[in-house]
């Protein structure tokens, strides 16, 4: 994370991409009416992960359950997770694995623990590894020397191709660069030969193709099918103290996701984004919607443990977490199934039994929880 940013460095930022993007230039967009204190709610547009939490706002959905939610379009990851140290956001949209290396106050969030929860997977699916349309990689074994860029060390899409480059005996550690950039500067710098492919979520995929920019090598969700993106995440200390509160707000994020990931709504939930939501606007709605198609960015939202298992592991190889960490401690005190099963269930839509499922990446089943 380098550098800690301030409050008031928070504010500025968050106040000048907002300015740039919401309609009458404010910070939040609030939900009208609502009386309860306001629930800040960091997302980062146009990504699929937000989409629940944008969905749910644009809905009214928010307001319906006594959510007075204020959501911050932020432009950079990096925004959310100071915002959350910072305690200048309640919550938001967060890496898998950065969620993760934030509750342990690892990696770039080296003594900056902060401890937080989640009942929801905010996305599934929708990375992409994106070449140039000349480009001679053709497969996983040719990323061999390459330079690969993405816009943060610890996004689960730079995990799972490093996992899938083992079986090709390639060592991400020394047979690859990874090169670390704003997701905006990602297409300009693959169309100018400073990196050979970029491996990020959808729609940047999409819009690399759309332009002529580059080409899809390889969908992530073909190595780990509903591998988690990001999660829906909020403090614990907000979920304990108001757990009321945490209740509806995931209760209406849920119910945004469960719509979203049903075929048959979807692409009405993505027009009405792109109608009112304006970071998404600025995107083609047929881009938008071949970039959010089914199995390609998906919305699963059932945060199963033994998806954080894995993650954690792959977090492990990479040394962006210490040897001898308690997994199953974290695991079980971060990801709220339990929890969010219930809320399913109120919902009236059918959860898993378990909270553990089979996970395979590469073909390759991973070690149980």
């Amino acid at each position: 994370m380098g550098k800690r940013i301030s409050r008031r460095e928070f504010i500025k930022r968050t106040s000048l991409f907002a300015g740039a993007t919401l309609a009458g230039g404010t910070l939040f967009e609030s939900a009208a009416f609502a009386i309860a204190k306001p629930v800040k709610i960091g997302v980062l547009p146009p990504s699929h992960c937000a989409l629940s939490m944008v969905h749910a706002h644009l809905t009214g959905t928010f307001k319906k359950n006594g959510v007075n939610a204020e959501i911050a379009y932020v432009p950079d990851m990096k925004v959310i997770a100071q915002g959350l140290i910072n305690k200048d956001l309640d919550a938001g949209q967060l890496i898998a694995s950065s969620f993760l290396a934030l509750n342990a106050g690892v990696g770039p969030y080296n003594g900056h623990a902060v401890p937080l929860v989640t009942a929801q997977f905010g996305g599934t699916n929708g990375g992409t590894v994106v070449v140039r349309n000349d480009s001679s990689i053709k497969g996983p074994q040719d990323l061999a020397g390459k330079k690969i860029g993405v816009h943060n060390p610890l996004t689960v899409q730079l995990l799972i191709v490093k996992t899938l480059l083992k079986k090709y005996n390639i060592d991400p550690t020394k047979d690859i660069q990874t090169k670390i950039m704003p997701m905006s500067e990602l297409v300009g710098a693959l169309q100018r030969g400073e990196i050979d492919c970029f491996i990020n979520p959808e729609p940047l995929a999409t819009i690399a193709k759309a332009s002529g920019a580059g080409k899809d090598m390889m969908l992530t969700a073909r190595i780990w099918y509903k591998h988690p993106c990001c999660l829906v995440t909020m403090r614990r200390d907000l979920f304990e103290k108001n757990q009321e509160m945490a209740r509806s707000l995931y209760l209406s994020t849920l119910q945004s996701g469960i719509e979203l990931n049903n075929g048959a709504s979807r692409q009405g939930a993505i027009e009405k984004i792109h109608k009112e939501s304006t970071p998404y606007s600025k995107i083609p709605l047929a881009s938008l919607k071949s970039a959010f198609a089914v199995d390609r960015s998906d919305f699963d939202p059932f945060p199963y443990q033994s998806s954080a298992t894995v993650m954690l592991g792959m977090m492990m190889e990479s040394r962006a977490l210490p040897e001898g960490t308690n997994i199953g401690k974290m695991v079980s005190d971060c990801f709220l199934s339990d929890f969010s099963r219930k809320l399913h269930t109120a919902l009236g839509h059918t959860a898993p039994k378990e909270n553990t499922r089979q996970e395979k990446i590469a073909s390759i089943l991973q070690d149980p929880v």
